[in-house]
């Protein structure tokens, strides 16, 4: 599935009626539910003329095949590492439209083996790539978030770079 589809999907659930003007939200994170790929998103409010934002406002699952939401839970339930009351200064990430798109296709590519075992070494380079595109569109402060937005992704990205490495 494409991004831009999972993204338009997001929109049309009971959550797409609270993005407004000075909300944003997140790339997403694959994890796996019981009913299959979730992607997670975070959402937060943003300054864009004063280049700050805050803490995660809450946190959602979308169950893209299935355009279903999966969870939203507000960071009063389940609070990030900084809380919504705190105001953080983002940088605009320096990607260009061509970055965007790479990572657009790097992410429905991660969703094909996403969580596999054993990658092989074109998964791993995938994976590699995917890492690296994200990091380039995603504003060097707010990236922490998606580590604690989905653990289980970073930890299994981790193990099958670190995999890759040892051989």
């Amino acid at each position: 599935m494409e991004l831009k589809q999972v993204k338009a999907l997001l929109h049309q659930t009971e959550c797409g009626e609270m993005f407004m003007d000075g909300m944003g939200c997140s790339e997403p994170i694959l994890t796996q539910g019981n009913a299959g790929l979730i992607d997670n998103f975070f959402v937060y409010l943003v300054d864009k003329p004063a280049g700050t934002a805050s803490g995660p406002l809450a946190r959602m699952g979308l169950q893209a095949e299935s355009g279903a939401l999966s969870y939203f839970i507000s960071a009063n339930e389940h609070p990030f590492s900084v809380p919504p009351s705190c105001t953080i200064h983002v940088s605009p990430a320096m990607a260009s439209s061509e970055d965007y798109e790479n990572y657009s296709s790097l992410y429905a590519e991660i969703r094909k083996f996403v969580f596999k075992q054993n990658c092989t070494d074109s998964e791993r380079s995938i994976l590699s790539d995917y890492l690296t595109a994200l990091k380039s569109i995603v504003s060097v402060s707010l990236y922490p978030f998606y580590m604690e937005l989905a653990p289980a992704f970073f930890q299994w990205a981790e193990k099958e770079l670190y995999r890759r490495s040892e051989q």
